[in-house]
């Protein structure tokens, strides 16, 4: 299952945009879109949801095999929000920054942590380079202490390498630092006030025997955000969203962390009742994610890989494709 979504941003200064103008290329954008998904060439006819928004309004939607209530696999898009999270915190002060290290993050750890272990520091946790190279679970389920005695394979800091153990050794830090569950200060800092539904949720601990991205009861859930085999919720996946919510975290990014619309581009005939909120800045150039602390009186530059965005208020929807109830679950069921 495939997901892609398209942010065009429009903020030349001094344009005056006119119905000409505006017009111009955009009613292309959507028969260009089915043109990609059919042909041979892009290897893109897995894609399920394509949306293109311009200056925070959507002008095109195409949804193949779903339309725009059904909730897909994130998969590691997970990672993104995680680190929200992080820079929120950060921003409000319950994490010092991101030079934090881990023997003051997680102190009641420390025993089980090796020199290299205690200095690793949240950015390199962040941006993958932290030296942890194998994304499998242990046996263990205590993950943590698992992790921190087998130790990192490399040399912290010194080299980009993915995995999934850095996001969810954040994801412990957050619980540690805010006192709640991922999913509850989510709600509160950003689900919540973004209006992006998480209720109810499913939020089962993953089996090691089945992958979760299999099991029924994970495909027949709209909201889901999976817990790991030690009860926190994952770090690095196992989350679901609608495209639709994904474009609200990314305006969230265009908007440089401000919940509120953004003044860098003048918005007919839009309106929001969101409340600002700060994070950390992302800059995924160069393959990796370096984060820069923000403060409650900075607002954060955000440069993300993939350019979402949300639609303003009162935009319609014109889903290109729509499937009745009976379709929909099945094709839920077939992944």
């Amino acid at each position: 299952m495939g997901i892609l979504l398209i942010g065009l941003v429009n903020c030349t200064p001094g344009r005056l945009d006119t119905a000409e103008t505006a017009s111009t290329g955009v009613a292309k954008i959507g028969p260009a879109i089915d043109g990609v998904h059919t042909d041979n060439v892009s290897g893109l006819h897995e894609l399920r949801a394509v949306l293109v928004s311009v200056d925070g309004e959507v002008v095109a939607e195409r949804y193949y095999g779903s339309d725009p209530a059904e909730y897909a696999d994130l998969q590691s898009v997970t990672k993104s929000i995680v680190s929200i999270l992080a820079g929120i915190a950060i921003g409000e002060g319950k994490i010092s920054g991101v030079d934090a290290t881990l023997e003051d993050l997680l102190p009641e750890h420390r025993k089980d942590m090796d020199g290299r272990t205690k200095r690793t520091t949240l950015r390199q946790l962040l941006t993958m380079t932290a030296g942890w190279t194998d994304s499998t679970p242990p046996a263990n389920r205590d993950l943590l202490r698992a992790w921190f005695r087998e130790g990192p394979e490399l040399q912290p800091g010194e080299q980009f390498r993915y995995t999934n153990i850095g996001p969810h050794i954040v994801a412990h830090v957050l619980r540690r630092a805010t006192g709640m569950s991922l999913l509850d200060y989510a709600r509160q800092k950003l689900f919540d006030p973004l209006e992006i539904p998480t209720r109810p949720v499913y939020e089962a601990r993953f089996g090691e025997e089945v992958p979760y991205w299999v099991e029924p009861e994970f495909l027949a859930a709209d909201f889901a955000w999976l817990r790991a085999p030690d009860g926190v919720h994952a770090g690095s996946f196992a989350m679901k969203l609608r495209p639709t919510d994904m474009l609200k975290l990314g305006q969230l990014y265009l908007d440089e962390g401000d919940g509120k619309e953004s003044n860098s581009c003048q918005r007919t005939g839009s309106s929001s009742r969101r409340r600002p909120m700060r994070l950390a800045a992302m800059d995924t150039s160069g393959g990796s994610t370096q984060f820069k602390a923000s403060t409650g009186t900075q607002r954060s530059a955000v440069a993300a890989k993939s350019f979402w965005s949300r639609r303003t208020a009162g935009s319609s929807w014109s889903p290109h494709r729509t499937l009745s109830a009976p379709t929909r679950a099945a094709t839920r069921s077939s992944g």
